[in-house]
């Protein structure tokens, strides 16, 4: 098994995204700085040989994680390799108690209701009373 690495630029609560006012192609400066810093670390830990492994809360809620997910898709379809099921993937998703991602983000929806998980990329969807009246579905 190859060694894994937890990438922290990817971690929307040291690297919140707060920055409304600059845009850089519809995105702020901020981000556009936190996924530059993400695609690097992830430059280097693959160049390492090292898996990254990003936990269900990164993949829900920071918008550098999602970037980098983007970016290794794009750039594994534009070499042929999106449809090869049977490679071993650089970027895998850690799920806790959960089998699928849909479940995992499930799950941490559900816990905007008891204000026990707010949201770093998405402050409107905790800070609402909309978004506290929320029912699974």
């Amino acid at each position: 098994m190859r060694p894994t690495h937890y990438l922290e630029s990817l971690d929307s609560v040291r690297a919140p995204v707060r920055a409304i006012g600059d845009r850089v192609h519809g995105i702020s400066q901020e981000q556009a700085e936190q996924a530059a810093a993400a695609r690097c670390e992830a430059l280097v830990a693959l160049a390492f040989g090292r898996d990254i492994v990003v936990p269900q809360s990164f993949a829900l809620d920071s918008f550098a994680c999602q970037n980098l997910v983007r970016t290794v898709a794009a750039a594994e379809s534009a070499a042929g390799l999106a449809n090869d099921l049977m490679r071993p993937r650089p970027v895998r998703l850690h799920l806790f108690k959960a089998q699928r991602f849909v479940d995992a983000a499930a799950s941490m929806f559900n816990k905007v209701n008891d204000a026990s998980w707010t949201s770093s990329l998405y402050p409107d969807l905790s800070r609402t009373d909309e978004a506290r009246g929320l029912e699974a579905q």
